[in-house]
């Protein structure tokens, strides 16, 4: 089986969406801190500094795109095996043939949320990290190791 990868939405400068869970602030980080890290368990709210699991800092907005990715990809995967077991199964056979019409099983439509480009950007010293805030805002903990970047 083939690797598959989950898309978010993301604004125009690609960046996504995030909420912490405790002070229900906003924030958008850049994609690009997902590829360049190897794997991110848990980030810093930049405002509230306080540290989660990343899964808690997801929008409902992007968890539904996620669950309705989900569901196809298993859909997919689904279809991939009844397809060779049936193969499998009637293969040889001279009185029963197997032909597998296109998208058997009924894929949901993936609603992306909309990213407005609604925050400022800006640079996280310590990591070297691009994230947007609030254009009040002036400083915020860092995302990834939690100091403050005044």
């Amino acid at each position: 089986m083939d690797n598959k990868n989950l898309n978010v939405s993301c604004d125009s400068d690609f960046f996504t969406r995030f909420q912490c869970p405790y002070c229900n602030s906003e924030f958008k980080i850049e994609n690009s801190f997902f590829i360049n890290e190897e794997v991110v368990y848990n980030i810093c709210c930049p405002y509230c500094g306080i540290t989660n699991k990343i899964e808690e800092f997801m929008t409902e907005e992007n968890l539904k795109e996620f669950q309705s990715e989900l569901e196809n990809m298993a859909i997919e995967v689904i279809e991939e095996l009844f397809e060779k077991t049936l193969n499998n199964a009637f293969k040889g056979s001279k009185f029963i043939t197997f032909e597998k019409k296109k998208n058997t099983f009924k894929k949901k439509k993936v609603d992306k949320a909309v990213t407005p480009d609604d925050m400022h950007e800006i640079n996280i010293k310590c990591c070297d990290i691009n994230i947007k805030i609030d254009s009040y805002r002036k400083e915020a903990f860092c995302i990834k190791c939690g100091e403050s970047n005044e």
